[in-house]
């Protein structure tokens, strides 16, 4: 009798297979970052929002997608609420994280930005003992800042950052060096801002990454293949060309 409940259990499981699959709410979660949006507000101008455009352009809408905050974007796709994240990279976390990666489609060069009349902070050993903006947890930028002897101040309003470094209430603030210098030119309160993105933290091969799942791995044959398609054309792509 045991046999036979557990027959026509496997049964019913494989007769609403679809069932077993996890439910995202979307495929895709990005965030607000000027990697995706550059330096617009509603746009995908940034390096990496312009190579996801045409991504989701050549899926023929197989993509569905969404751009959150980064608090929200980060934390939900954690949560298994979205099947991929983008941008971002097994590489940010430990090495047993159950991520895959597409092909990488741009070389983030993650710098730290400072005051011109404050100390130089370019390195990782510069952080140390600092009050440093971040944008994510420590723990989720593994190559990029030291995991111990920071004061790390999180909020994912990378612009609230920057006025809380131009006001001096913070000493460094990290983020990547795309749009950074359109940024910090564009709002005259950040005049006394720069960076230098010839000795960057790191430099991290970011791509679109999905949980190990069954519409995960979807996802990520349908980019590696446009990716794939458009690797002559990728620069000029990001260059908004």
């Amino acid at each position: 009798m045991r046999f036979k409940v557990i027959s026509v259990l496997m049964s019913v499981f494989l007769f609403q297979g679809v069932s077993l699959a996890h439910a995202y709410e979307l495929d895709l979660i990005m965030p607000d970052t000027p990697e995706i949006l550059g330096n617009s507000t509603d746009g995908m101008d940034g390096k990496s929002g312009r190579v996801l455009k045409v991504i989701f352009e050549k899926s023929g809408g197989k993509i569905s997608h969404k751009i959150a905050s980064s608090a929200h974007a980060y934390n939900s796709f954690y949560q298994e609420k979205y099947a991929c994240v983008a941008p971002d990279s097994k590489l940010y976390y430990e090495k047993d994280a159950k991520y895959l990666d597409s092909t990488p489609f741009h070389l983030t060069k993650w710098v730290s930005v400072y005051r011109k009349d404050g100390t130089k902070i370019v390195s990782k050993e510069d952080l140390k003992g600092k009050r440093v903006g971040i944008a994510y947890n420590a723990d989720a930028l593994l190559p990029v800042v030291p995991q111990s002897g920071v004061d790390y101040k999180v909020n994912d309003d990378f612009k609230l950052n920057l006025k809380k470094l131009a006001a001096g209430r913070l000493d460094a603030v990290v983020l990547p060096a795309a749009d950074l210098a359109e940024i910090l030119a564009s709002d005259a309160s950040l005049a006394n801002l720069t960076f230098d993105d010839k000795s960057p933290l790191a430099a991290v091969p970011d791509a679109l990454m999905c949980h190990d799942s069954e519409r995960g791995r979807e996802v990520l044959a349908i980019v590696n293949k446009i990716l794939e398609d458009i690797k002559d054309d990728l620069e000029n792509i990001k260059a908004g060309k």
